[in-house]
């Protein structure tokens, strides 16, 4: 993964990896899902990997609802936490947060 820019202190300082980003669906993609596109987009021009991860169950429905709305979006992976706090069901993916978008920070921590 190529390396990515952060600024600190009003310098610019070269990141050794890139972020892991995760986005919510409900609420947060959903309020306007043009905008996550070009964020989603200019994250990964960054250097910076973007997964959403949703509190709704693994349903062949729910899967299928997030699967088309997000469809070529550059979103790196989908994580369907149902009713495990998004942490974990991160954790337990193998996928390690470094910054949360999300509408419901109640349901992050582990």
């Amino acid at each position: 993964m190529p390396y990515a820019l952060a600024m600190r202190g009003g310098s610019v300082v070269k990141l050794a990896r890139g972020l892991t980003i995760s986005l919510d669906f409900d609420k947060t993609w959903t309020a306007d899902p043009q905008l996550w596109r070009d964020f989603v987009g200019l994250a990964h021009k960054a250097g910076h990997r973007v997964v959403m991860i949703t509190r709704r169950p693994d349903t062949e429905t729910d899967r299928a609802t997030v699967e088309k709305a997000t469809a070529s979006s550059g979103i790196d992976r989908l994580i369907f936490a149902g009713q495990m706090q998004k942490a974990d069901a991160a954790r337990k993916a193998g996928v390690i947060v470094d910054v949360w978008v999300d509408d419901y920070p109640a349901g992050i921590p582990s």
